[in-house]
């Protein structure tokens, strides 16, 4: 039986942390309060110092967390530990 994370953030480190722990064999629950993933970087351009476009920082990073479980727009109001 796969044990379950939850991941509470779905900005960058969110993200890279749910794909690196679905790849190590985790069930990975990932919660955001806004929207849509991706945090402050969704809503930059370029990033420094190389100009890489952030949307395509951001299209490698939902491309890495295929098949975590994301819910966005959620608030948390609490957590119990079954």
């Amino acid at each position: 039986m796969k044990n379950n994370i939850l991941i509470i953030g779905g900005g960058p480190a969110g993200l890279e942390a749910s794909a690196q722990l679905q790849r190590m064999g985790y069930n990975v629950i990932l919660i955001e309060k806004s929207p849509e993933l991706g945090g402050h970087l969704a809503k930059w351009d370029r990033l420094f110092p190389d100009g890489v476009p952030a949307d395509d920082v951001l299209k490698g990073l939902l491309r890495e967390t295929e098949g975590v479980k994301c819910f966005t727009d959620t608030d948390i109001r609490a957590i119990n530990r079954l």
